[in-house]
């Protein structure tokens, strides 16, 4: 693994797999955090399994060893510390299922404050604010924190996608075409920087949004290849629900259900039918 400054952090089944449906390469998402976890481990023996009446008091009492880590000097060790506690609370189903992830956004804002290079904790924040907390303003508001201190000038492996991540949630959760189309313009002038004279996909996908007349129909293909690079069910159910408010679901003679997209202006023909997952499928 090229050496940029990234820590190994520890994670779960559940993330990593919500990680995969994001599209993350996977070598981001190996977890050991060799250094931090060492210095840690006795403070995480010590955790106990969390009481939903006690997750605020818990939060408190994490920011505030953070903020003393952070104030020593140990701004990474502060953040490694805060991952912890957020894997924990995101990873722990039944509690969530029932107070939702309120606290997602000042877990992720207090440790990319104590680390404002946390890439890893950038690229989450898109998936858990938007799609499980629904609040992609909160998660947008974070991807700028996060382009003033990844820039292609440090990482331009990676600093691109920043600006990718950052138009799907202006263009599929905000409903802004234009700020999404600003978006996959500069992150053509970041990927340049990496790959000099190949930013044109982005530039034209982002030309693409201009056309009004087509925005339902990109819309639909767009959370379409969000749905078929999932493999989390509950990221899928979100999606198909999407799906479900551009296209609609016929059944065929065989009792087959499809998934058919908005028609583009004056197409002729019925557009091409997507097979309707099992799992996804409406009751009859």
């Amino acid at each position: 693994m090229a050496n940029h400054g990234f820590r190994e952090r520890v994670g779960s089944s559940a993330l990593l797999s919500a990680l995969r449906s994001a599209g993350i390469p996977a070598l981001i998402m190996v977890g050991s955090l060799v250094g931090v976890v060492t210095l840690q481990m006795p403070l995480v023996q010590q955790v106990k399994e969390p009481d939903p009446n006690e997750e605020i008091t818990r939060f408190n009492q994490s920011t505030a060893l953070a903020s003393v880590l952070q104030g020593l000097g140990y701004g990474n060790l502060a953040s490694g510390w805060l991952w912890l506690e957020f894997i924990q609370y995101y990873g722990d189903v039944r509690i969530r299922s029932q107070k939702g992830y309120d606290l997602a956004d000042d877990y992720l804002d207090k440790m990319t404050q104590a680390d404002p290079r946390f890439l890893l904790a950038y690229r989450i924040a898109s998936l858990v604010l938007a799609y499980r907390a629904a609040e992609p303003d909160e998660a947008v508001a974070l991807l700028d924190r996060a382009t003033q201190y990844i820039t292609p000038d440090w990482i331009p492996e990676e600093a691109w996608k920043l600006y990718v991540d950052r138009a799907l949630l202006n263009f599929l959760f905000l409903g802004d075409p234009e700020a999404a189309k600003q978006d996959y313009f500069k992150a053509a002038e970041w990927y340049e920087k990496l790959y000099p004279g190949y930013g044109n996909q982005w530039r034209d996908l982002g030309e693409s949004l201009a056309n009004k007349e087509h925005i339902d129909r990109i819309r639909f293909d767009v959370w379409m290849s969000v749905f078929n690079a999932s493999d989390d069910p509950e990221t899928r159910e979100f999606v198909f629900q999407e799906l479900l408010k551009l296209g609609r679901v016929v059944r065929l003679p065989s009792g087959e259900m499809r998934l058919v997209p908005p028609p583009l202006p004056g197409e002729l023909t019925p557009p091409t039918e997507t097979p309707l997952p099992e799992q996804a499928a409406p009751d009859p």
